[in-house]
């Protein structure tokens, strides 16, 4: 039997609810995450999402990288980096 002979295994989806359980973190929070695109979803009507084990682990891979490689360190106007001596 080769690969594409085997039966293609169902895809697992998760409910806002069930990956803020499996993450340990609110309903909310995984809103957020989503409106601020870091973490990708599947929309299956106006609002029905679902969420798949591999967007998650993606999401959790991604923020699991250092901070100085994932976002670049600039400083905040007014901050004393920036000020004038």
């Amino acid at each position: 039997m080769t690969a594409s002979d085997e039966p293609a295994l169902p895809l697992q989806l998760y409910t806002k609810a069930q990956a803020a359980r499996m993450l340990g973190v609110s309903e909310r929070q995984i809103g957020r995450w989503i409106a601020s695109g870091d973490l990708v979803v599947s929309r299956l009507g106006p609002r029905t999402i679902r969420i798949t084990l591999p967007q998650l682990e993606r999401f959790l891979e991604q923020r699991s990288r250092p901070a100085s490689l994932a976002w670049p360190s600039v400083p905040r106007r007014g901050s004393r980096a920036t000020r004038r001596r």
